[in-house]
């Protein structure tokens, strides 16, 4: 690891820090990048704090000809446009009153105090201009150990914002290791009714991340044994299935998507399908992603060999390994290697007919040309694709 992030020396960024101490302020940058820095993982955005108020952050960008957009000047968030990426700037608070969901803010200069209101240790560290590291609440040593721990009293962390509760599983998840904090652990379970409070979109934005996680399955076990997550999933998942999964991806070398993995742990009906649409508030795409797979059939394994093409000239061959890996995982005893190259090796050839060649011979518009169509389009896959449009149209 080198001794500064890369993108702590991108010179707008410095800018913005050498313009804020000039106003008589100072600025540094804090949270994920710091910590996802000192993992020596890649973090896709950086976040700024500062002691100066949102308009002076403002004046700053003004004078420097940056796009300044106040996405959230009440709690102190301005988000900057700089020529080599977008930051969001907050200026220092500290919660006054909190209600599980928001909190009421003032804005103060005492950088520990604004440390104290984040959530987790690794996420409380700030760096300054010169890449020096501030760390109230040795997140360094809590990164060494990947362990994932809150700031001060777990449950009154947790009474301040329900989200915690997820965001203590997705880090779990992506930067931490068995064993969780028992303390973290206990304060959920007796808070974790909290989370019927959350709205379906921050519920989703968490478990987005977690089911993303290269090993949700951990995690997800304890969601299980707490007694969480019924109240994000519906009812009870089986956490067993999402390490047959993990294990399967890594024989395919391919990770399955986060609505297959959903769909893993849920054994999932239309019904879950349903209930997750609608209380995660997915998108069209995202709903039509799980209730696809859902809907699929079942695995066969003496199955022709069409079978398998069909869906992958259908659906592509992503959504056929989404399929493949989650039916092995909720089965037993299948191997997937020659399934899994079979998606790597098959080309999709298009279909040689279509409605307008049937009724070139003759047939009306209507269901029997679709009936007809569709038929052909069986024998067509049936033969391995191999019959030609004429021989097709002479059947």
């Amino acid at each position: 690891m080198s001794d500064k992030p890369t993108w702590l020396s991108e010179a707008p960024l410095q800018q913005l820090l050498a313009a804020t101490k000039a106003a008589g302020g100072e600025a540094r940058a804090v949270g994920g990048a710091v910590r996802d820095w000192l993992m020596g993982m890649e973090s896709a955005d950086v976040d700024v704090a500062s002691t100066l108020p949102p308009e002076q952050t403002m004046e700053i960008a003004a004078a420097n000809n940056w796009k300044a957009i106040p996405t959230g000047i009440d709690h102190g968030t301005v988000t900057l446009v700089l020529p080599t990426r977008v930051v969001e700037v907050t200026t220092l608070r500290r919660d006054m009153t909190t209600d599980g969901r928001r909190a009421t803010v003032a804005f103060t200069d005492d950088w520990k105090e604004d440390a104290a209101r984040r959530d987790f240790t690794i996420n409380a560290m700030s760096m300054d201009a010169d890449g020096e590291v501030f760390d109230f609440f040795n997140g360094r040593k809590d990164i060494e150990a990947q362990r994932i721990r809150f700031i001060g009293d777990a449950a009154a962390r947790i009474a301040e914002d329900a989200l915690r509760i997820l965001r203590f599983f997705r880090f779990l998840a992506t930067h931490g290791k068995p064993p969780a904090d028992v303390d973290a652990l206990a304060a959920i379970a007796a808070h974790k009714e909290m989370l019927q409070q959350l709205s379906g979109e921050r519920i989703a934005n968490e478990m987005r991340k977690l089911l993303a996680a290269d090993a949700p399955a951990y995690s997800l076990r304890l969601m299980s044994e707490q007694g969480v997550a019924p109240l994000i999933f519906g009812r009870s998942i089986e956490p067993s299935r999402m390490i047959r999964l993990q294990l399967l991806e890594g024989q395919a070398d391919y990770q399955t998507s986060v609505w297959a993995r959903a769909a893993v742990i849920l054994s999932a009906t239309m019904a879950d399908a349903e209930w997750l649409s609608n209380r995660w508030k997915l998108s069209r795409s995202e709903a039509k992603q799980l209730t696809q797979l859902v809907q699929m059939p079942a695995f066969n394994q003496s199955a022709p060999r069409h079978f398998h093409t069909r869906i992958i000239r259908l659906h592509g061959a992503p959504v056929y390994l989404d399929w493949l890996l989650t039916q092995a995982a909720s089965g037993q005893g299948v191997d997937v290697a020659p399934y899994v190259q079979l998606a790597h090796a098959f080309v999709p050839p298009i279909f040689p007919l279509t409605a307008k060649d049937l009724m070139a011979r003759g047939m009306a518009e209507g269901k029997a040309l679709g009936d007809a169509l569709s038929a052909l389009e069986t024998k067509w896959e049936e033969r391995d694709y191999l019959i030609t449009k004429e021989e097709l149209l002479g059947q």
